[in-house]
């Protein structure tokens, strides 16, 4: 839980390298802007790595990867999920340490709307 909105959970995944080098990595998954939020959701880590993303690789490589989750659509509206991947590289800066990543060699990646975002 990287915040709070509302009374609802704001979620990033944290993947672990074998031998992490001290960078990290966020990955904002694409959606259109659009994403069921509900407590049945998919889970962020049911569908892997991302692999279009290259996030398998990274964390090969040795980079901390957190894959971020936001509020969309429909049931919230811009400036939402912008804030809220700036709340994560908040949290996730005050946290490097904990993390084993140095909070000034922190990138982003993502598809599509998570791209924009990034």
């Amino acid at each position: 839980i990287y915040g709070m909105y509302s009374g609802a959970a704001l979620l990033m995944d944290v993947h672990y390298p074998e031998k992490p080098n001290g960078y990290g990595l966020i990955q904002i998954p694409g959606s259109a802007f659009r994403a069921p939020l509900a407590y049945g959701a998919r889970p962020l880590k049911a569908g892997g790595l991302a692999p279009h993303l290259g996030a398998s690789r990274l964390v090969d490589a040795g980079y901390t990867v957190f894959t971020v989750n936001h509020r969309a659509a429909p049931r919230f509206r811009y400036p939402a999920a912008v804030e809220d991947v700036q709340r994560a590289v908040r949290f996730i800066r005050h946290h490097a340490a904990e993390y084993g990543v140095n909070a000034d060699r922190i990138g982003a990646t993502g598809g599509s709307s998570g791209g924009h975002l990034a």
